[in-house]
């Protein structure tokens, strides 16, 4: 599984959108949602939303493919994940996912 690698990234206003290369070390795994699918997604999760204060989470795509989309100060960076790459989901980040067609994936949280 590959993990989606990014610093800082610039939006075009210059803000600086941080997006999270990797989990913490201190952080251990303690919930692992069910394989969703375009139809079976939580509605929660199509709308911007945000984990809580000291949960981290990690979005896995298991097969086809889904956006991924970190919101920040007003701005948006949108990334497309594929089978076997991974996310990281900081705590309190507002974000939400689009799953294509044929995506299925799950999310496994940490603290």
């Amino acid at each position: 599984m590959s993990f989606l690698n990014f610093n800082r990234e610039k939006s075009a206003n210059n803000a600086a959108v941080r997006i999270i290369r990797k989990l913490p070390a201190s952080v251990q795994p303690y919930k692992r949602t069910q394989t969703f699918t375009r139809t079976t997604t939580p509605q929660g999760f199509l709308k911007k939303h945000a984990t809580r204060a000291g949960v981290w989470a990690l979005l896995c795509v298991e097969k086809g493919q889904l956006e991924y989309v970190i919101t920040q100060s007003g701005y948006a960076r949108r990334t497309f994940l594929h089978v076997g790459e991974s996310a990281v989901v900081a705590p309190e980040h507002q974000h939400y996912v689009s799953p294509s067609n044929s995506c299925e994936f799950h999310m496994v949280y940490y603290r």
